[in-house]
């Protein structure tokens, strides 16, 4: 009687696909805080150029033009989008390393299962 040992070829190519997948993941986090760091210096300028712009008109009878407070406001939606993202982007992150964890799990346990089935037949 002889065991064979088990295919893990498919696990293999599973965890090869998975780790592909982290690393694409790894890049699309690296992009998500690339435009949240972008987004947040927007806001910053818009906010700034607010500011600047209502001392300008500090004690002068004119309004401010309604621009200024739209911009921070776009600037604002480009942040709170750009922090969505990123959150999004760390929970699709996690299921990957997750799905990953468990192959190499499976992949482990069958060793191990194969290597016990191998040593009682030498008992």
């Amino acid at each position: 009687n002889e065991v064979t040992p088990p295919d893990t070829r498919a696990t293999d190519q599973m965890l090869t696909v998975a780790r592909e997948k982290i690393e694409d993941v790894l890049r699309i986090e690296e992009i998500a805080y690339d435009a949240l760091r972008h987004a947040r210096q927007t806001l910053v300028l818009a906010r700034q150029a607010l500011l600047m712009a209502e001392s300008e008109l500090d004690g002068k009878k004119e309004s401010l033009d309604p621009r200024w407070q739209a911009a921070v406001d776009v600037a604002q939606q480009e942040l709170d989008a750009a922090k969505e993202k990123v959150i999004q982007t760390r929970e699709i992150s996690a299921r990957i390393r997750k799905n990953v964890k468990n192959c190499e799990e499976n992949l482990r346990q069958n060793q191990e299962k194969y290597e016990t089935e191998v040593l009682s037949r030498f008992k």
